[in-house]
């Protein structure tokens, strides 16, 4: 991941020897943007504070795979 970088289309993902990759398509995103939307909406309702921190990969030394979520 290191040698492809942050700027990359793809996602990855790597867990006991296979490698997903994968493109965000617009079948995919446009339920993400209204599930965020929702999400946003109840926070705020709720007076929830909330982080929107993108496609951040999650790493763990006591995890063996990474994580990397939508939104």
């Amino acid at each position: 991941m290191a040698e492809v970088g942050d700027d990359r289309a793809c996602r990855i993902a790597y867990d006991d020897g296979v490698l997903e990759l994968r493109m965000p398509l617009q079948e995919h995103e446009v339920p993400k943007g209204l599930i965020e939307s929702f999400v946003e909406a109840i926070a705020d309702e709720l007076e929830i504070e909330v982080m929107k921190l993108g496609a951040l990969t999650l790493d763990r030394e006591d995890l063996t795979p990474a994580v990397e979520p939508d939104t």
